[in-house]
């Protein structure tokens, strides 16, 4: 999965894998750390509301369009 554009970072908030047997490898190791596998879904998540939120979304282009 591309990332490119967005601010995440490997096991904090996003797993990544550059080939299918990293893929594995991640699901395998999630599924037998669970509380990993948590605590990275939920900065995910926290990462997503921060960044793609529709206010802070607006609040962006607000930004945005002020200085021009």
């Amino acid at each position: 999965i591309a990332l490119k554009g967005i601010q995440a970072e490997h096991k904090k908030n996003c797993w990544i894998a550059d080939t299918t047997e990293e893929f594995i490898e991640g699901i395998l190791y999630l599924s037998n750390h669970t509380d990993e596998a948590l605590k990275i879904a939920e900065n995910g998540y926290a990462l997503a509301k921060e960044q793609h939120e529709i206010k802070a979304a607006a609040k962006r282009f607000i930004d945005f369009a002020e200085k021009l």
